[in-house]
């Protein structure tokens, strides 16, 4: 099995990417089947556990690379999926690293935290409400236009 894995991976040097050059997800991630009859699986974790071991329950693989077809297990850390999250390049993330939102605001000011469901979330609370602001100006923009008339239609029948 270890051989037909490596026979689809671009191996470089080893600090650089080995790219993954079988089938892959629409997020660029390898798949690989193990075995028939069993669920496919990242290649990237494939390629980890046959080089450093069984990945522990409830870690995921960081690429430090975030380069979704590398499967170097060189370029791969077991942590969190918070931690993994965190050094992701989504809005939140990068919200939670610099305190501001993308337009500048300072996240750590009273007021930017809210609760829902009994968990708390981090919004900004300028632009939230510049959000309904908007949507309340366009809701009453179209309010204001008159409905078609309908009076023709109605004489004809």
């Amino acid at each position: 099995m270890a051989e037909r894995f490596w026979a689809k991976v671009d191996k470089k040097a080893p600090g650089e990417c080995w790219e993954w050059q079988a089938a892959k997800d629409p997020d660029g991630y390898g798949r690989f089947m193990v075995k028939k009859n069993e669920p496919v699986q990242l290649a990237h974790r494939v390629s980890f556990e046959f080089s450093c071991g069984a990945i522990e329950i409830g870690k995921v693989l960081d690429h430090l690379c975030r380069n979704p077809p590398c499967v170097n297990p060189r370029h791969l850390e077991v942590v969190s999926q918070r931690t993994n999250m965190e050094r992701g390049d989504i809005a939140w993330a990068a919200m939670r690293r610099t305190g501001r939102c993308p337009k500048g605001h300072d996240l750590s000011i009273d007021g930017q935290l809210y609760l829902r469901n009994g968990r708390s979330y981090r919004r900004c609370q300028p632009c939230h409400l510049a959000s309904h602001r908007e949507r309340n100006r366009r809701y009453r923009e179209r309010r204001k236009k008159t409905p078609p008339d309908l009076t023709d239609l109605v004489a004809e029948k």
